[in-house]
């Protein structure tokens, strides 16, 4: 290791009889200067922050950075525009937006398989981190994606949840019940088909002071009580 690098933190400087920085029981390591320091995330995996105040929050703040960040995009939808047209722009001014690249998705509403390709109908939704279309109430409308092949409407059926990378190809013009509706359309350069999202389990919560066989219980007494009312 060159001469003068450092690893760790910039820790309060002690005496030259202090114990090494990397003791457990070091008076120093227990200095408010020193937790402070040990509080950062930086610095909370050095050997001198071991056993001082703050280094578990510190710990744990840096853990929940790094997995923040680790969201995992699927290759078929990369590269993500940084900057793209949102559905509802795509409406207002098609022509202006003809050929843009989008990374949309949202909840399939309809499948049309025709001679040329399928259609598919999307009720778009907030995408997150990892392109995945979120959970929520919230909708900025329809549109439609047109993909160059067959896809089988019993696997991309309604409620899926898709996303998409492809480019604005327009408007078409439909409707939703006996409601005139414009969509607007893409063609798709890839598609991604989410797994259905596994249920989540029941947990049954049991009262511990709760007695089956009390007299307020559902058998009116203990078993061996049965029969002498």
């Amino acid at each position: 290791m060159e001469s003068g690098s450092h690893i760790g933190p910039n820790l309060p400087s002690g005496d030259a009889g202090a114990e090494p920085a990397g003791c457990l029981t070091s008076a120093r390591a227990r200095t408010p200067a020193t937790a402070l320091a040990c509080g950062r995330p930086e610095n909370a995996s050095s050997p001198a922050c071991w056993g001082t105040p703050g280094r578990g929050l510190a710990l744990a703040a840096a853990a929940a950075l790094l997995f923040a960040g680790c969201a995992t995009v699927p290759e078929d939808l990369q590269p993500v525009p940084e900057a793209q047209p949102e559905v509802a722009e795509v409406r207002a001014d098609p022509e202006a937006l003809a050929g843009a690249t989008v990374v949309w998705g949202g909840n399939i509403a309809r499948v049309d398989n025709l001679a040329e390709g399928t259609l598919l109908e999307i009720v778009s939704r907030p995408l997150g981190r990892d392109q995945r279309p979120l959970a929520v109430d919230r909708t900025d409308g329809r549109f439609q994606a047109f993909f160059p092949g067959f896809l089988d409407p019993q696997v991309h059926a309604p409620m899926r949840e898709v996303t998409i990378r492809g480019r604005v190809d327009g408007v078409g013009e439909g409707s939703i019940g006996e409601f005139a509706y414009t969509f607007p359309r893409i063609e798709v350069d890839s598609l991604h088909l989410w797994p259905v999202p596994e249920p989540e389990p029941r947990v049954i919560y049991r009262d511990p002071f709760w007695d089956p066989w009390s007299p307020w219980g559902p058998s009116w007494g203990h078993p061996w009580h049965r029969g002498r009312w």
